[in-house]
């Protein structure tokens, strides 16, 4: 089975993280690494979350190469016209969401900008390759990953483990599945002002819980367990909702379809 990792976004808090990721995917998938992220920047601070803001990258980017051997890392400069540009639009839906300072309309733009962007840079591998992907899994730099990931069969399935379900929406932390599901979910950064205009709540969760609502894709929420920045995700604002539609597509058996 041929298994993709996207790791778009900041590399802060790699160092730390890299462990776990290698341990729960990189040596039990050992998938092709797709990397989109920032060049080194000190302005892209002033847009995050308040919470965030401190955060430093803890890995040079010739490290974070190093260690995960990706097949294409990409690097935007925060400060390119094209950047500014997303940023502009962003900071014009914030009358959209809960303006208590909850969500950031840049950081939301930008996740889901990096998301997509990490998934066209796959995308271009296998048009180069003329071979696609079974599987994707879409993690970030600053989790941790604390048990083991279960591969549905179902390709129509995308997996999120429970937490963090704010708003009543489903986490944008850690997600996986077949690749036209994950395809979908990537396409989000695509479909956010449309979803915004027809009247969804701006806010991270609830849109990708529409996102995916409104597809054939099925959602299953495996209890993997997955901590960000020191909080157990499991624990906290947790529903764990699944959607079945009763949509089926499974990889062609190849001998033990769980052997990577």
């Amino acid at each position: 089975m041929k298994v993709a990792l996207l790791l778009p976004g900041q590399i802060r808090e790699a160092k730390e993280t890299f462990p776990y990721l290698k341990g729960r995917i990189l040596d039990r998938f050992k998938p092709d690494v797709f990397i989109s992220t920032w060049s080194p920047s000190e302005t892209i601070k002033n847009s995050l979350h308040a919470e965030t803001h401190y955060l430093t990258d803890t890995l040079s980017t010739d490290t974070l190469a190093s260690l995960y051997s990706p097949v294409t890392i990409k690097m935007d400069k925060f400060e390119s016209p094209g950047i500014s540009r997303i940023v502009d639009k962003a900071w014009s839906f914030e009358s959209y969401g809960p303006q208590t300072g909850e969500i950031n309309p840049v950081s939301v733009f930008l996740m889901w900008y990096k998301i997509r962007q990490s998934f066209l840079l796959l995308e271009e591998h296998e048009n180069l390759t003329g071979e696609r992907y079974d599987y994707i899994i879409k993690g970030r730099m600053d989790i941790k990953i604390h048990n083991d990931i279960p591969l549905d069969p179902n390709l129509k399935t995308i997996c999120i483990p429970p937490g963090f379900d704010w708003k009543g929406g489903v986490n944008d932390i850690f997600a996986w599945g077949g690749r036209e599901a994950m395809e979908h979910y990537s396409k989000l950064y695509e479909m956010m002002e449309e979803y915004i205009f027809s009247g969804v709540y701006f806010h991270p969760e609830t849109l990708l819980k529409h996102h995916i609502l409104n597809s054939e894709f099925n959602l299953s929420r495996p209890m993997v367990k997955v901590s960000l920045r020191g909080k157990r995700v499991w624990e906290i604002e947790s529903t764990g909702e699944r959607m079945d539609k009763k949509n089926y597509e499974y990889i062609q058996s190849k001998g033990n379809i769980w052997d990577t």
